[in-house]
């Protein structure tokens, strides 16, 4: 995933909420956890360079924050401890990109 997030990241949020929705909460599961741990570092990435005043790219940093964060309210919804201060710097992050 390292080479395209923005691409494969909503892309595993789908299959993960089809999960969701139709009653295979490991998999789903599974697909939002690979979500976390792949996507933390490009989203911290990416805060990286907000702190360092570098423009966003709209189309590849948008995507990419944003799977992160379904991917948080998606364990969140399977009631599975999620990091809640890496949700809301997301969130944060997230609503910074899209102004």
């Amino acid at each position: 995933m390292s080479d395209y997030p923005n691409s494969v990241g909503p892309d595993m949020i789908a299959v993960g909420k089809k999960l969701e929705k139709l009653g295979n909460y490991e998999k789903a599961k599974a697909f939002f956890e690979t979500v976390i741990l792949d996507f933390t570092p490009f989203v911290e990435d990416i805060a990286s360079k907000k702190k360092n005043s570098i423009d966003y790219e709209l189309d590849s940093d948008l995507p990419t924050v944003k799977s992160l964060f379904d991917a948080l309210q998606g364990l969140a919804r399977l009631k599975i401890e999620i990091d809640k201060s890496l949700l809301a710097k997301t969130q944060l992050l997230m609503n910074s990109i899209q102004k």
